[in-house]
């Protein structure tokens, strides 16, 4: 290795491999003239005309390069901020690539090229794909077939996210078609073509030449000799940013044909999803028609992985972004933004998709495949998902609705193996910085998510709402510092990072900078909210918190209030309120997965709900809502509080509020209480965020005061399971239903059994949960017969719950109805038949006698013979239907199966599923209708029980038991309105012989 050698005035020509070729320290190359360097057979590296990367301080002027196979000039570059020219004036043309530089090239943070003219290069005037920023200065690109390829590899996603590592062209000149480029002689294709065809720049539909091919940003090194060099490894590609400062583009317009059109920047048709930011300043481009400043490739040019994964439709608009600044480039008011269509198909479901543009300051331009909008500033928004347990594929469709226009958020790249567990999913997208733009994601949101804002402006700010399918307690970090969120909202003015939880909408509003990514972290917690009144201040409050955290024994410090929200009970049900606020902020993006065409789609449109179903629906008058978490301090490197822990403490509050130990404790008037669910709590060893995953729930937990017998047992016989079972609920304040008693997994437990008996037994499920209010019992039976006999009902679990109440009397027939019933059966049958052959034996004989006595007195008038035989015949047996109040055999609802949601002894008309069966009668029901002595009322009118300690006023009356066996049962208001129904039902016949046997009994 040799240093300080000085090559002056020479010229090199038809040399085996490189012209020239140095190593080592501070050479310098002066005037020389290489020409015709050829490629060795079989050797995979390009060589160069003059070939000084691995040298250092070179100094290089006035060289050319003229006719090399491969490459003019593979240099190392300079760093960015020396002193001094160190390469001016020279010259590369004719080759494959004109200037040259690769990984391993260049300098660590920042990379300089200037001084050169690089022109009728076949493949690129300017290559590089470097491992730091560059810096292009002071080149002239002319008749190239793409004037400049840059790629910048990064060490981290961040470094280019960031704007850490860059692209900046400045002080340069491209030309696309000068007057002396002859369209014979210079479009002749080289030799070396053939050997090198993977290699060729990406196609360009259009068939002319391309100013800059738009930059590529990776974080993986470059795979020579594998792959082309303009091509990258499938994944990951990240976002960046490159900078025009002081560039001209002239002469594009057509190359040598009519149907050529030469293109300043065009989109690289091998990167699908994102391409990164490019922003210009001072910089202008002369002779240039509209038509051939911009062309995106089309949004149909897709992968074929599009096919085996439906859902990537919703993910394949390609996105692209580029920003005049002062306008010189576009001549329209700045900033002006420039972006492709991004909306695809989606028109077809969603009336305004694609990147958002407002109607009066954007342009469509067909041409380009894109937009021109004057004032208008967008960023690049990135979403790196930072949570383990959430793949890539359940992160899609991430849509952003901005004003009225719907759009999903893009990948990079589309490779299935892209998603390895070390790597982080990352999606993006093109926002407004000057409207809120609310997130959706598809069913869970990540539980730790990094933001970044590319916007190529350290002024832009940019307002997000991010949705979340339930109230969280969600951290937002800047460089690992917490920042607390603001009271109630922030301006644009805030630092980095401000952030708003609003729980009337489920949405985080946060606040994103230029080079200051935040990220979002979901702690594990748990939210609670009652309603106060306004009497109780801020240090009742504060003596409210202490006490609530005496009452769970926890720290202090892990009990605090986040949230104050006017409002009371209604205020609660908002917040709760989770799928409305989905369906109103977000749209239905199940087109997505399902298979559509354009003759059966659907416009869909964000909002079906009303915003009106979404507020309160009383004033805000003398109350407020206390939200507070249940927790970790924000920030506390130890969690204390584990999922085991937390799920106690829900536990713990559902129930001493439901048994009122809550509102003792703390003493306050708590009739409802609101408890969150969050799946990070309550679902991490129940299923797998990747496979099926319970949606979290947030609950109202209302107080209940009295337990009532809604549908009380009814007559049986011994052993056999009572024909109606009872069914209990759970009444509020007002006598409302109570539908929620206990946590999820661990429900409320009523148990049943006889009262004041030592022998009987009650037999059956006397232990059931109560599901959605109701405690339903089944298979009940009891083993002795008997009158008045009742069912003590007991709330047992959770201990501290002491509900009771009493069913009304029934009775236990020891000998079953069955048996009665055929034994009286065959009584009748045998008398009827009995009396049927005694007439018919009258009949004949009565005949006999007439013919004898007609044979001796032929002048007698003859007698009629059917007269005693009608006689005889028994009465035509009414069928009743199987409809009545007592019993329901095909499902029609009755008073006693309505549920009593309404105040006490108010039955409410809830018909259950209808049954389509045939009915089939039952002689044991019908027992009831003569051997009972209640009336059927008692079935319709729930009895109630009331915990010890409420109010009497609370308690009401039950309905007064009939005593006379022969009273009509009278139906409900409720049952009347059914029997109405019934009647347009049709009536299946009852079996004659149990009508005949109930007549008898009767009888």
């Amino acid at each position: 290795m040799s240093n300080w050698i000085t090559l002056h005035n020479n010229t090199v020509f038809n040399t085996v491999g490189p012209g020239i070729d140095l190593e080592g320290q501070n050479h310098s190359l002066i005037r020389n003239l290489v020409i015709l360097s050829r490629q060795p057979e079989g050797l995979l590296n390009w060589i160069a005309g003059i070939k000084v990367n691995l040298a250092v301080g070179v100094s290089l002027c006035g060289n050319a390069v003229a006719g090399s196979e491969r490459i003019g000039f593979h240099i190392r570059g300079e760093e960015c901020f020396l002193d001094g020219e160190y390469c001016s004036e020279n010259v590369a043309h004719s080759s494959l690539h004109g200037i040259h530089l690769y990984q391993g090239d260049g300098f660590q943070t920042c990379t300089r090229i200037t001084g050169f003219l690089s022109y009728k290069n076949y493949d690129y005037g300017v290559m590089f794909h470097l491992d730091s920023s560059v810096i292009v200065d002071n080149v002239v690109l002319v008749d190239n077939t793409v004037g400049l390829m840059p790629v910048v590899h990064c060490l981290y996603a961040e470094q280019c996210h960031t704007g850490e590592r860059l692209i900046e062209l400045r002080n340069s000149i491209i030309i696309a078609t000068s007057s002396t480029f002859d369209c014979i002689n210079d479009r002749i294709k080289p030799r070396s073509a053939d050997l090198t065809a993977k290699d060729r720049p990406p196609y360009n539909p259009l068939r002319g030449r391309v100013g800059i091919l738009w930059p590529t940003f990776t974080t993986v090194p470059g795979q020579r000799p594998d792959n082309p060099w303009h091509k990258t490894e499938h994944c990951p590609k990240v976002l960046g940013l490159m900078k025009l400062k002081g560039v001209t583009f002239n002469s594009f317009t057509k190359s040598c044909y009519s149907e050529d059109r030469d293109v300043c920047i065009m989109s690289n048709a091998d990167h699908s999803g994102v391409m990164s930011l490019i922003t210009a300043e001072t910089s202008r481009m002369l002779d240039v028609n509209e038509k051939n400043k911009f062309y995106f490739h089309p949004t149909s040019v897709q992968n074929s992985e599009d096919t085996m994964f439906p859902e990537k439709k919703c993910k394949g608009s390609r996105k692209a972004l580029f920003k005049d600044l002062d306008g010189g480039i576009l001549d329209l008011e700045p900033p002006i933004s420039v972006f492709p269509k991004s909306e695809f198909e989606w028109t077809q479901f969603y009336l305004r998709a694609g990147i958002y543009r407002d109607d009066s300051k954007c342009i469509s331009k067909p041409s380009i495949e894109g937009y021109f909008c004057k004032e208008t500033d967008h960023a690049l928004v990135i979403l790196e998902n930072l949570d383990p347990g959430m793949v890539t594929q359940r992160l899609f469709p991430v849509v952003a609705m901005t004003g009225s226009f719907m759009d999903t958020f893009s990948e990079v790249t589309w490779h299935a193996s892209c998603y390895p567990e070390e790597h982080h999913s990352t999606i993006f997208s093109v926002l407004p910085s000057t409207q809120l733009t609310t997130i959706c994601f598809p069913n869970l949101a990540p539980l730790a998510f990094r933001l970044y804002l590319l916007s190529g402006q350290n002024t832009t700010r940019l307002p997000l709402a991010l949705f979340y399918n339930e109230p969280l307690s969600l951290r937002v970090f800047v460089q690992g510092k917490y920042i607390s969120p603001t009271p109630y909202s922030f301006s644009l003015n805030e630092r980095p990072g401000a952030n708003y939880f609003s729980f009337e909408d489920n949405l985080l509003y946060v606040l994103l900078h230029e080079k200051e990514p935040i990220e979002i972290v979901a702690d594990l917690s748990l939210l609670v909210a009652f309603a106060v009144t306004e009497a109780v201040g801020e240090e009742g409050e504060a003596n409210t918190i202490c006490r609530l955290a005496d009452f769970l024994k926890v720290g202090h410090d892990k009990v605090r209030v986040v949230q104050h929200v006017l409002g009371g009970e209604s205020m609660l049900k908002v917040i709760s309120a989770s799928a409305s606020k989905k369906r109103y902020h977000c749209p239905d993006m199940t087109f997505c997965t399902a298979v559509h065409s354009r003759s059966n789609s659907q416009k869909l449109r964000r909002g079906s709900d009303n915003v009106q179903a979404l507020q309160p629906s009383d004033e805000a008058g003398p109350s407020r809502v206390l939200i507070i978490e249940l927790g970790d301090p924000p920030g506390h490197q130890k969690n204390e509080l584990t999922r085991e822990s937390l799920k106690s403490l829900a536990r713990t509050i559902i129930n001493s509020h439901q048994s009122g130990d809550l509102q003792r404790g703390l003493g306050l008037p708590i009739d409802t209480l609101m408890v969150t669910q969050p799946a990070l709590v309550f679902s991490a060893e129940d299923s797998n965020r990747n496979g099926s995953k319970q949606h979290p729930e947030t609950f109202l937990y209302v107080r209940p005061y009295n337990i009532s017998v809604q549908v009380q047992p009814s007559d049986g016989e011994i052993d056999k399971e009572l024909p109606v079972q009872p069914k209990i609920i759970f009444l509020d304040r007002k006598g409302r239903r109570v539908d929620k008693l206990g946590p999820p997994s661990e429900p409320w437990v009523v148990s049943a059994h006889l009262k004041g008996s030592s022998e009987a037994v009650l037999k059956g499920l006397t232990q059931v949960p109560v599901v959605d209010g109701c405690a339903s019992f089944s298979g009940l039976a009891v083993s002795s017969s008997g009158t008045n006999w009742k069912l003590v009902f007991t709330v047992t679990s959770p201990p501290g719950a002491t509900f009771a109440v009493l069913s009304q009397p029934f009775t236990i027939f020891p000998v079953p109805m069955g048996v009665k019933a055929s034994t009286i059966l065959v009584v009748m049958l045998g008398s009827a038949a009995s009396t049927f052959i005694l007439t018919l034996a009258f009949c004949w004989f009565k005949k006999s006698k007439s013919n004898k006595a007609r044979t001796e007195r032929a002048d007698v008038p003859k007698p009629s013979t059917k007269a005693p035989c009608k006689q005889a015949q028994p009465h035509a047996a009414q069928i009743q239907p199987c409809y009545n109040h007592e019993e329901n055999e095909c499902g029609v609802p009755v008073a006693g199966d309505m549920e009593g949601t309404g105040p006490v002894g108010h039955v409410t008309e809830q018909p259950e599923e209808l049954n389509l069966h045939p009915c089939e009668t039952k002689v044991v029901r019908k027992m009831s209708t003569f051997s009972s002595g209640r009336n059927s009322v008692q079935q319709q009118q729930p009895s109630e029980g009331t915990s010890p300690g409420d109010s009497l006023e609370l308690q009401q009356p039950t309905v007064p038991r009939h005593s006379n066996q022969k009273d009509v049962p009278q139906p409900s208001v409720g049952y009347n309105g059914e029997r109405e129904k019934t009647k347009k039902l049709p009536r299946p016949q009852n079996n004659v012989g149990d009508h005949v046997a109930v007549v008898a009994a009767e009888v």
